[in-house]
């Protein structure tokens, strides 16, 4: 069952989790954020018992290449004109890992 809950957040990007060694995953080091694709987004939170799975749906809806890799969470535009950004995660999730995804959804995608 999902779960969806709605924010003032959004990404033009697949997002698989980044290794730990991605400096945008470190959360001590500071970003140059200047060059973010957006600076104001909505943001759609799916929580879901399979992100994996559901990660691949979303992918195959927006005629992407499903994900390859360990798939924990992902981040998706809803459309190249619309400001919306489709996070998805488990329902016991990191705020490393929402932390990753929200950022694609203003820096787009770089991994």
């Amino acid at each position: 069952m999902l779960k969806i809950l709605t924010g003032a957040l959004m990404c033009v990007c697949v997002a698989v989790q980044a290794s730990p060694t991605s400096h945008y995953d470190d959360p001590i080091v500071e970003r140059d954020v200047s060059k973010r694709v957006r600076s104001v987004s909505n943001i759609v939170w799916v929580l879901a018992e399979d992100p994996a799975a559901r990660c691949e749906e979303l992918a195959i809806s927006f005629n992407l290449t499903p994900l390859k890799g360990k798939v924990v969470a992902c981040s998706f535009f809803s459309g190249p004109e619309d400001d919306t950004c489709i996070v998805v995660t488990k329902e016991k999730v990191s705020l490393r890992t929402v932390g990753h995804e929200v950022l694609h959804c203003f820096l787009g995608h770089w991994h």
